[in-house]
């Protein structure tokens, strides 16, 4: 049985809400992430997407603070949550993240791309990377 830690990835960036949206793209970009956490101090703050980040520099310029965007509180589970508990809430919420605690901190975040890693290690078929064998 996989567990929350299998599958996360911990937190190797983070930036304060005081930041702005091209600093975030940037540090995003070196690091090969696709979402940000978002801390008031050391309070986690929310989680913000590279999708999200475009659309705001889009919209309003790189200039954009970070704490202006986060719009509702991440969702948050204890590490010791099993990981289809984590993966039926991010579902049925529509979110792309979930952030992992241990002991009250912060220690990682799983995303729906590390679910669907999880799912294609589960289901049968070629192995992944494998050219498919039907192409319509």
């Amino acid at each position: 049985m996989l567990a929350l830690s299998d599958v996360m990835s911990t937190f190797p960036v983070r930036m304060d809400a005081s930041g702005d949206v091209d600093s975030a793209l940037q540090l995003l970009s070196e690091h090969g992430f696709h979402h940000l956490p978002v801390f008031r101090g050391e309070a986690l703050d929310g989680v913000l997407s590279l999708c999200q980040l475009d659309a705001a520099r889009v919209a309003g310029g790189g200039g954009v603070l970070l704490g202006d965007l986060v719009a509702s509180p991440p969702l948050v589970f204890d590490i010791s949550v099993h990981l289809r508990q984590v993966a039926i809430e991010m579902g049925r919420r529509s979110l792309d993240a979930a952030v992992i605690l241990s002991r009250g901190r912060v220690v990682g975040i799983v995303t729906s791309s590390d679910l669907l890693g999880v799912l294609t290690e589960l289901l049968p078929g070629p192995p992944p990377g494998s050219p498919p064998s039907d192409v319509a």
